[in-house]
């Protein structure tokens, strides 16, 4: 298998005279960070200061230089940074910008934010900027951009850019000296809308809560007001630039706002960027007792390998902005994700792929001609099909007046009847047998292991059994109860013989409730099963005891005591789920297993029915809902979780999400060395090894 080419995506961020970036990959959908490096500059690329980066680079010394991280640049006499490397080109150099597509954020600073009481739907958007906002020179201007976001209130927030955007004009010039490649640029966005991507990406809220997201830059410290994820309004928030309590200055401008009622009553409060500490999350707190204040918190992000050990929340939440953006392009067709866009027109139409002309609109008509065509045969076929549809329902009454004619009648009905409870006997039966086999091998396993200890004899009743047997060893006797639940110690008598004492014991159980969870498909001969699967899998034997533990068995057993069943509803329920499953009733079993799962949500046996729905689900090739059930098992501690973790790298392999089995198959092999799973999934690694960078 050829190992397929990686597809970047990069977010640039530039907060004063800081620079950060963020890249990631794609994993069928899935951003995967790759890595994350920030520099400090002298100036902002912003400012004027920094326009011409190969004026005004402040000088580092040759020995300050690492050149093995900077690829493609060369310091001889002719090269055209003339052996100066700034900062923000040092960053940039270490990233493969050439390979994939990149996002900046626009220059705050020529932004200007304007609210209409109106909706976007009612007017169209050039209308609706043109008759309130610009004039007709300012439309045509190239300089002038513009874009729009619907607010929670039905209102149009309009977003106007003006003036050259620096930060891309840089990048288009160290593109030619640092590349021949074209690079790609896209969603050129503005920090307010990265930062409700980002929410709207990682939080599920309610349609109803107010949330206060509070970005805390050098430059840009921002709130953002929402309603559930729908944007509400932005709240600057201005400190001096020689603050000495930047805590205080901050909580003071946003009890300001709340005092001046632009901050209603919010239920959650998120903070991220450079100045996220524990310290300013307290007094934020303290600011808003009645909400909830945490840092901001990815649940969509996965780590790559590269990254090495997990980073620290603080850090992740002050990239949130490089990583929504970068995150943005490979959502660039969600309809979650606020779209717009400060490129110029000419750069925007530059960068499509496929771009209308003459001859794309005789490559429509004749699309258009053999849809025509295609349309014509699809309702020739549906003709044919409404006289065969036909054809079916006349076979289907005079089937079923033959059937009434040679109805079997009473006489055989009542032999099925007979047989049938024949059969319940046998299941009975070996139902007992079963209890018995279990019995006789844990016992057999436990005297092995205590030796010069025998068993004399085995009695059983309705509600349990007793052993009796013999040991030279006092202290075996109590090891020997503990072999089966709430085992008791009846009598034991001494006696002599030969000089050396022996104890003679009784001890009685409780009958075991082992209730096996799944078994290994491959062990079901096709005769058996009433649908054969596609691929064998593996499936972890567990048990269910009275306590609600789910423990990993010796020995796999189909019965369950009577009594004790009654005594445990909750377990006759999950008994006959159980049933359902080795008898190959698989629609009973989704039926029952739902309901359990809806009435005891809360049980640990509920994770045990949603592992075989996955299961079987995944047999029907219903990835979606099987990936949903094993993410369920995954989501609480179980022993069911090494076995799920492999379920699901399967479904990534088979929807080409490789690199997310392979982080799976990594999970499990650190977290569970020991598990039976492990040899399926280092093959299931081999397998995918193609895949490893």
């Amino acid at each position: 298998m050829a190992k397929k080419t990686r597809k970047y995506y990069f977010g640039i961020f530039e907060d004063g005279p800081i620079l950060k970036i963020a890249q990631i990959i794609n994993s069928n959908g899935h951003p995967i960070l790759i890595d994350l490096k920030k520099t400090e500059m002298e100036c902002s690329i912003y400012h004027e200061g920094g326009r011409n980066f190969d004026t005004q680079t402040p000088e580092i010394e040759s020995e300050e230089l690492i050149m093995e991280s900077l690829p493609g640049i060369s310091l001889g006499e002719e090269s055209e940074l003339d052996s100066v490397i700034s900062p923000h080109e040092h960053l940039l150099s270490i990233f493969p910008l050439n390979q994939g597509r990149i996002g900046l954020n626009a220059n705050d600073e020529k932004l200007s934010i304007n609210y209409l009481d109106r909706s976007i739907r009612s007017l169209s958007r050039r209308d609706l900027i043109k008759l309130n906002l610009l004039n007709a020179d300012e439309m045509r201007d190239k300089e002038v951009m513009w874009g729009l976001v619907q607010t929670a209130q039905d209102q149009t927030c309009i977003l106007i850019h003006k003036g050259e955007n620096r930060l891309f004009s840089y990048l288009q010039k160290y593109n030619q000296i640092q590349s021949e490649r074209k690079y790609y640029y896209s969603l050129i966005d503005s920090n307010d809308i990265s930062l409700i991507n980002a929410v709207r990406m990682n939080y599920e809220l309610n349609k109803e809560d107010d949330l206060l997201v509070i970005y805390l830059g050098f430059d840009y410290k921002k709130g953002i007001l929402m309603k559930g994820d729908e944007f509400v309004k932005s709240l600057p928030i201005l400190t001096s630039s020689e603050s000495i309590d930047l805590e205080h200055e901050i909580c003071s401008r946003l009890a300001l706002y709340q005092d001046e009622m632009e901050i209603p009553h919010v239920e959650k409060v998120i903070v991220c960027g450079e100045y996220c500490q524990d310290a300013m999350i307290d007094a934020i707190a303290n600011t808003f007792p009645a909400a909830e204040v945490s840092r901001f918190k990815f649940s969509d992000l996965l780590f790559a390998e590269e990254l090495g050990e997990e980073l620290p929340e603080e850090e992740l939440a002050a990239y949130v902005i490089p990583i929504s953006i970068a995150c943005k392009i490979l959502h660039s067709k969600s309809t979650q994700i606020l779209q717009t866009n400060f490129l110029e027109k000419k750069v925007i139409k530059s960068q499509k792929i496929v771009q209308f002309s003459w001859h794309s609109f005789l490559m429509l008509a004749i699309l258009l001609g053999i849809s025509f065509t295609f349309t014509n045969n699809i309702m020739d076929i549906q003709n044919q099909l409404n006289v065969l549809e036909m054809q079916y329902e006349t076979k289907k009454g005079e089937y079923e007046q033959i059937k009434s004619e040679h109805d079997p009648g009473p006489g055989i009905q009542d032999e099925i009847q007979r047989l049938s409870n024949q059969l319940d006997k046998m299941k009975s039966l070996y139902n007992n047998k079963a209890i018995w086999s279990q019995i006789l091998e844990s016992l057999t396993k436990m005297f092995e292991q205590n030796p010069v200890s025998w068993l004399t004899n085995i009695q059983g009743n309705s509600d349990g059994f007793s052993i009796f047997g013999s040991t030279t060893k006092r202290e075996n006797i109590v090891t020997i109860s503990s072999c089966f639940p709430e085992g008791t110690i009846k009598s034991v008598q001494s006696s002599e013989w030969e000089n050396q004492i022996i104890w003679t014991f009784e001890i009685r159980y409780r009958y075991l409730p082992a209730l096996p969870i799944v078994q290994s498909w491959g062990d079901v001969s096709e005769q058996q099963t009433r649908e054969k699967p596609k691929e064998a899998t593996d499936s972890p034997p567990a048990e269910a005891t009275g306590s609600g533990q789910v423990e990993k068995p010796e020995s796999a057993s189909s019965a369950n005591n009577e009594h004790a069943m009654k005594l445990d509803p909750v377990l006759e329920e999950y008994r006959q789920i159980s049933e359902y499953y080795y008898e190959y009733k698989h629609d009973e079993l989704i039926i029952k297993a739902q309901e359990f799962i809806d009435k005891y949500p809360r049980n640990i046996l509920a994770i045990n029915c949603r592992y075989l729905l996955g299961e079987i689900y995944l047999r029907r090739e219903k990835l979606t809902e099987a990936e949903r059930l094993f993410d369920k098992v995954l989501s609480v501690e179980s022993p069911m979780e090494p076995y799920a973790l492999y379920q699901q790298a399967q479904i990534y392999r088979k929807t080409d999400r490789p690199y997310l089995a392979i982080v799976n198959l990594n999970l499990l092999t650190r977290k569970y060395p020991k598990s039976d799973v492990i040899p399926k999934a280092k093959s299931l690694l081999d397998k995918l090894a193609d895949y490893h960078e």
